[in-house]
């Protein structure tokens, strides 16, 4: 599942090609991907901010409405009709649309934002801005380290995966936190991992898993 480097590169990219931009049309292929609220609200509206709590992304716009994504697994937020696009996965995206794009939105640059999702465990919802982040669970700790990043990160404070947190020492804990950020600046540098189905907004594939500290490396000794 695509962790915090990740979500954050897609809320990069469609920081930089969205915001401003008036969406101008809604085809909704897969209603069921919709929990909450309708994205015809949208239409008309400006991308004001895209922010991003843990691994959900939201899209503010200038009608005091959201639009609150969870891609989960194999979701993919993909822009097409972007000039300067050329390394776009065709492993891992293909043409688009495709039989797993289930959304696209059109926006006034002439920029589509299509949603993949192969194995459909997304969701979307409409939500008054003012409301997100009570909806939302509280990320202001941690949010969004999963397993690639949390045994990179035991690797890299040399602790020991199978011990229980209570036995950690506070030095330790601050060890383990200095990791969790470290490898967590690493995802982001790389662009995130491409393990599964995940790319970045252009629809290029991430380069962490080049530099994976244990994932599929042979067994090495804390």
């Amino acid at each position: 599942m695509p962790e915090l480097p990740e979500v954050e590169t897609i809320r990069l990219g469609l920081e930089e090609y969205l915001s401003g931009k008036k969406l101008e049309k809604v085809e909704l292929k897969l209603p069921k991907i919709v929990l909450a609220g309708s994205l015809n609200d949208l239409i008309g509206s400006q991308v004001m901010s895209i922010r991003r709590f843990g691994k959900v992304l939201v899209l503010d716009f200038d009608n005091n409405h959201s639009m609150v994504v969870h891609i989960k697994l194999t979701g993919q937020l993909v822009l097409g009709e972007v000039p300067q696009v050329s390394r776009v996965s065709r492993a891992k995206v293909g043409t688009l649309p495709n039989r797993w794009t289930h959304l696209i939105l059109r926006f006034s640059n002439g920029t589509k934002l299509y949603y993949n999702d192969l194995r459909q465990f997304g969701w979307i919802r409409v939500l008054p801005t003012e409301s997100v982040e009570h909806f939302l669970l509280d990320q202001r700790k941690i949010g969004g380290v999963g397993n690639i990043y949390a045994n990179d990160a035991l690797f890299l404070a040399k602790i020991d995966p199978q011990r229980p947190a209570k036995t950690l020492s506070s030095e330790e804990i601050i060890k383990l936190y200095e990791a969790l950020l470290e490898v967590l600046k690493r995802g982001l540098k790389y662009g995130g991992a491409s393990e599964l189905s995940y790319v970045n907004a252009l629809g290029e594939e991430g380069d962490y898993q080049k530099h994976f500290l244990v994932l599929r490396t042979k067994r090495q000794a804390l």
